[in-house]
């Protein structure tokens, strides 16, 4: 056997498994991967992305067997010839992938009440669809359209959450209480999208917390010995209510921030 038919066997091979990937994803042409759950089409992608590199490493490891043998010729073939195709095609999965966990991080947007957000999970959804309306196979890695209008798809997501960031940063300039922020950071934080700047509000609202704890000391300090006390309460009853208002202005917030730390 020559280099030239046995590297066209090889082409042979990666077409066919290339072929039966694409049957095992959109179960033989029956669904596509718009129409199945996320969840089962990302496990789809990632067994053809290991069947890849799966065949590659056989390739590989038999290579250098027969290297070390003395009456055998060594391989000579074209290994981009040979692997070229599902390497292109694997580069294909995984932008799909990509794109598909994009979808599921967006897909908080729809599950928040945060008012003003249903302005953003909307934009979100039309950059989908747009790409669902393509005329094209996606999974088809010679249709290079698919490639120019991911671009744009990320660029537009990076615009959305540029806006988002925005959208954030407005909705805190209103609030100045720590308890306020607090709640409003634990909103945003459940969104899980992880270009959102939740690191740095928590740090502003840590030092806006270390203020009221100074001030709360303050105040402990100046009116322990004669609090203000409400009239309709008994002298012990009284000292007992200010002494816990101030506890609560301390232990209110610990209680979120150890909600955010957690989740």
């Amino acid at each position: 056997n020559t280099s030239e038919r046995m590297t066209a066997l090889f082409v042979k091979v990666t077409n066919q498994m290339i072929a039966s990937c694409r049957s095992y994803i959109t179960d033989s042409g029956y669904h596509s991967i718009w129409e199945q759950e996320r969840d089962a089409v990302l496990t789809k992608l990632e067994a053809c992305l290991t069947l890849n590199q799966e065949y590659q490493n056989c390739f590989q490891h038999t290579k250098a067997r027969v290297a070390n043998l003395p009456n055998e010729r060594p391989f000579d073939f074209s290994e981009m010839y040979m692997f070229g195709k599902f390497n292109n095609f694997c580069r294909r999965l995984e932008k799909i992938k990509e794109l598909l966990n994009n979808m599921d991080t967006f897909s908080t947007l729809g599950l928040s009440h945060l008012e003003g957000i249903e302005t953003f999970h909307a934009r979100f959804n039309v950059m989908i669809a747009t790409l669902k309306k393509k005329p094209y196979d996606i999974l088809d890695q010679r249709r290079t359209d698919f490639d120019g209008d991911y671009e744009e798809f990320l660029r537009q997501l990076s615009d959305l959450q540029g806006q988002l960031q925005t959208f954030m940063d407005e909705k805190f300039a209103t609030i100045t209480t720590t308890q306020a922020a607090l709640h409003m950071l634990l909103r945003f934080q459940r969104l899980r999208i992880l270009k959102l700047d939740i690191a740095g509000r928590f740090h502003q609202i840590m030092h806006m917390y270390t203020a009221d704890l100074e001030l709360v000391q303050k105040m402990y300090m100046k009116q322990r010995n004669d609090p203000p006390l409400s009239r309709d309460l008994p002298r012990i009853s009284g000292r007992i209510a200010w002494s816990r208002q101030l506890y609560r202005r301390i232990a209110a917030p610990m209680d979120v921030f150890q909600r955010l730390i957690h989740y």
